[in-house]
């Protein structure tokens, strides 16, 4: 280190910066602290001599355990794996950028028996079932596209159907293969109450069946026939009729067996008894 004479006697003076064109050689020794600006680059990197080596930026190059300088890699050099060895780092936003292609581009479709990435159904797929193609598209219902689904289903229950319970049906064709019970519920029940002219059939079957309309023990009234237009009754019997007419007020019983050709006889006895 330089000597300078000072009141007192002889200073030792900090030797002044090195100006080069390169990286310091190895074998180049300067004086502790010394500093050498390499005019190669732009800006000129800076060395500081640490009494052995020439570190950039004045401090060592970090390691796993001890603190230091680094150098930034480029997005390029990441994804290729082609930084330099020793303390290269590259910038958070570059890896983020990495992690997000290499997620979608070497994840796995999923499928019934891999995990993997998947696609979310649009409504219209969703509605018209479009089928999956494994290991190219993996499509996922997502809540929002139910309304949808709901509002154009598909055919429900024709495998194995099961029991539904609903507040309010609405229908356009209604087949029931087995028995049930149907209750009111403290609202009017009507069956063929539009003004078509569609025939309504009970009992069509092609076994014997006991009807019962009104059968109970309370006063039920029970009206057949028209209002105000010409209504008719028809009466089939096949060939033998057995006609069993209650009045409830007096009480009449009347039981006649007859065939076709006494129909006039039993209309004649029912308009004397009216």
């Amino acid at each position: 280190m330089p000597l300078c004479y000072a009141i007192g006697g002889m200073l030792n003076t900090p030797p002044g910066a090195i100006k080069g064109n390169g990286a310091p050689s190895a074998s180049f020794r300067g004086d502790l602290g010394q500093q050498y600006f390499d005019f190669s680059t732009t800006p000129p990197t800076e060395y500081v001599f640490n009494g052995q080596t020439w570190t950039i930026g004045g401090a060592s190059p970090a390691t796993t355990t001890t603190f230091g300088t680094v150098e930034l890699s480029t997005l390029a050099q990441l994804q290729g794996g082609t930084a330099a060895a020793g303390a290269v780092v590259p910038l958070a936003n570059d890896v983020f950028t990495f992690v997000n292609g290499i997620v979608l581009a070497g994840a796995a479709i999923a499928q019934t028996a891999v995990t993997g990435i998947t696609n979310l159904a649009t409504d219209a797929q969703a509605v018209a079932g479009t089928a999956t193609v494994p290991g190219v598209t993996a499509l996922a219902v997502q809540p929002s596209n139910l309304a949808a689904v709901f509002a154009a289903p598909p055919a429900t229950g024709g495998t194995t159907p099961a029991a539904a319970v609903f507040t309010t049906l609405g229908a356009t064709t209604v087949t029931f293969t087995a028995g049930g019970t149907w209750a009111s519920g403290g609202t009017a029940i009507s069956i063929g109450a539009d003004a078509t002219t569609d025939t309504i059939n009970i009992g069509t079957g092609a076994a014997a069946r006991i009807i019962h309309i009104g059968d109970s023990t309370q006063a039920n009234l029970v009206t057949i026939g028209s209002a105000t237009g010409a209504a008719a009754l028809t009466l089939k019997a096949g060939t033998v009729l057995q006609a069993q007419i209650h009045w409830s007020s007096p009480v009449v019983l009347v039981r006649q067996r007859f065939n076709l050709q006494t129909l006039k006889q039993l209309v004649q006895l029912l308009q004397e008894l009216g």
